[in-house]
């Protein structure tokens, strides 16, 4: 399980350290949902990983115990509370009509920064990937394909959008020795920055900090005007992103409660 100590410890990293590789041999992915989340859709995703995602490793962050995922880390993000009590605070200082908005939700979307910080604080010197849990793998993705997304060294990979306010981080792709941007990311949270943004969720925040930090951010060969722009992307080559109510509700026989939808996770 994680700990706070080693999120903190994140902070002070440093970045001497040279490439390996352009490509990993065995690429880390990171996911998160909660014990509703996996009834759901979580599921489905360490089913379909375990089928067609062989050559991958794969860290879950959630509050619980994940069924069935041995061959995976399964790890807590207990240290959030904080962000928590802060972010409810911020909100109760709002107009009433702006509390329930999920643009300042900031302990309902904060998982990806803190699950990635400290899978990357485990090494640094490779690449790191971020799916969302309600993302299913259909393929094996080819080399080729893989190459597509692959963050390469000090890179940001993404949805980038050119009509929405921020992009869709549905897939994250981190390159190694990429610290500064992942401490400014971070940052946000534990220096409470996060609520000076225009919006209080983790994408505003990646966005901020990948520009702050001089990261060179690049797409998925994929339509940035679409607000959805996943199945345009490579990686629609071997996923398929069930993203938002309706499509879950598709997906998922009808199962996505509005408990569900209320403390999703993911923009």
């Amino acid at each position: 399980m994680g700990s706070m100590a080693h999120s903190e410890a994140f902070l002070g990293l440093d970045a001497k350290s040279s490439p390996k590789t352009e490509h990993c041999i065995m690429p880390r992915i990171v996911t998160s949902f909660s014990e509703q989340g996996y009834e759901v859709y979580g599921k489905r995703f360490v089913e379909t990983f375990q089928k067609y995602m062989k050559n991958f490793t794969l860290a879950i962050y959630s509050e619980h115990d994940v069924p069935d995922s041995k061959p995976f880390s399964n790890r807590s993000l207990e240290h959030m509370h904080e962000i928590a009590i802060n972010a409810k605070i911020m909100r109760s200082k709002m107009p009433e009509a702006a509390r329930t908005n999920y643009r300042y939700q900031a302990e309902r979307f904060c998982y990806k920064p803190f699950a990635l910080a400290e899978e990357y604080d485990i090494d640094t010197r490779e690449s790191l990937y971020w799916f969302d849990a309600d993302v299913e793998f259909t393929a094996t993705p080819t080399e080729e394909q893989w190459k597509l997304v692959e963050a390469k060294w000090q890179m940001l990979r993404t949805l980038t959008r050119t009509k929405q306010a921020h992009s869709e981080a549905g897939f994250i792709g981190i390159g190694a020795n990429n610290t500064h941007f992942m401490n400014m990311w971070l940052d946000f949270y534990r220096r409470s920055t996060i609520f000076k943004l225009r919006e209080w969720h983790d994408v505003m925040a990646m966005d901020v900090a990948a520009s702050m930090s001089g990261t060179t951010v690049k797409g998925v060969y994929h339509d940035e005007s679409l607000k959805h722009p996943w199945p345009t992307s490579a990686l629609a080559k071997f996923s398929i992103h069930h993203k938002g109510p309706g499509r879950k509700q598709e997906a998922y026989n009808n199962t996505v409660s509005d408990a569900i939808v209320t403390e999703e996770r993911f923009i």
